[in-house]
């Protein structure tokens, strides 16, 4: 680690830091340098000697100075460094464990972003990106949020497409008074025509929201797992793109909730006990039998003494909406 160490030693300098900026630029001596630094020519020198010998810049025949090839990849890792040390105080209670490594290698991507540490703004953003939205809406979350599901049905009515990932054991909402069961029809049929697709995750490493003309919230998780909906949010490219390679990734590991609740089914006509069961907490009604519980629980239709989705869907599917 010799050599990482006197790396960053030369990097610790705000002023050696800002010659490498403006050396990847353009090559420049030694007089120019310093005047663009508002240096003396002695000081600028003696920078350029010590970035010189950790090998991030180099002189030409012609005096000028340029950085090195080595120092074009040093200047190209330095964004992640400064989205992470800018927000520090966030990643000191934020886990990015799970995160793939090639992603964690593209943090600079994250760089031209704001942290918005509020979750009734993050929510707000959330609101408006669905109403702006106008090609598609991409979704990664662990719960529903009652505000957003108005306006969420409205952008698919209106011919948004829309990928949702969530997870297997998210709860439907337990209020749909303020949506219009013209819209609740609307999503419906989006499911039938294909243009709203539904995958589930066993677990969710990002909750993240996103559209084809910004990101209005990505965030990580806190250290004990759970998320507090406070993130990140930009309309740059590069993040943008950043965040729906990521949601790709995601995307690719999960399974269409469709299919899971066909299997979910298959398993109940061969157990009706267990169907009974669900029908009665689907109903609100307790049961005793800690073990058919448990086994509901293992196959993801109850969590936490309710009917998840899938259990909620695997009921619709047997019995129709009255149950």
């Amino acid at each position: 680690m010799k050599d990482l160490h006197l790396l960053l030693f030369e990097l610790s300098s705000e002023d050696r830091l800002r010659i490498l900026e403006l050396l990847s630029e353009e090559p420049m001596n030694v007089t120019g340098l310093s005047r663009h630094m508002d240096l003396a020519v002695q000081e600028a020198s003696r920078h350029l000697s010590r970035l010189e010998k950790v090998g991030l810049t180099e002189r030409d025949l012609d005096g000028r100075h340029h950085v090195t090839m080595c120092g074009e990849l040093v200047i190209r890792q330095l964004p992640g460094l400064d989205f992470i040390s800018r927000n520090k105080d966030y990643f000191s209670s934020h886990s990015l464990k799970k995160i793939p490594p090639e992603f964690i290698c593209r943090l600079g991507e994250l760089r031209d972003s704001t942290l918005v540490d509020d979750v009734v703004i993050g929510f707000y953003n959330v609101n408006k990106m669905l109403r702006n939205a106008e090609d598609f809406i991409w979704t990664m979350t662990d719960r529903y949020i009652m505000s957003h599901l108005p306006i969420y049905a409205e952008a698919i009515g209106r011919g948004v497409r829309v990928k949702n990932l969530e997870l297997t054991t998210l709860s439907p909402p337990e209020n749909n008074s303020g949506i219009d069961p013209q819209a609740i029809n609307d999503i419906h049929e989006r499911r039938l025509d294909g243009s709203l697709e539904e995958n589930v995750l066993d677990e969710l490493d990002v909750y993240l929201f996103l559209s084809e003309k910004e990101v209005a919230c990505i965030a990580f998780p806190q250290t004990d797992g759970k998320f507090d909906y406070l993130g990140f949010r930009s309309e740059n490219e590069a993040f943008r793109k950043w965040c729906s390679d990521l949601y790709e990734h995601y995307w690719k590991k999960s399974t269409p909730r469709p299919e899971l609740v066909e299997e979910e089914i298959r398993w109940l006509l061969k157990n009706s006990d267990a169907v009974e069961a669900l029908k009665a907490i689907g109903n609100g009604e307790s049961i005793d039998d800690e073990a058919l519980i448990s086994e509901l629980e293992t196959h993801r239709m109850v969590k936490n003494g309710r009917t998840t989705l899938i259990g909620q869907l695997a009921l619709m599917k047997l019995f129709g909406a009255g149950n």
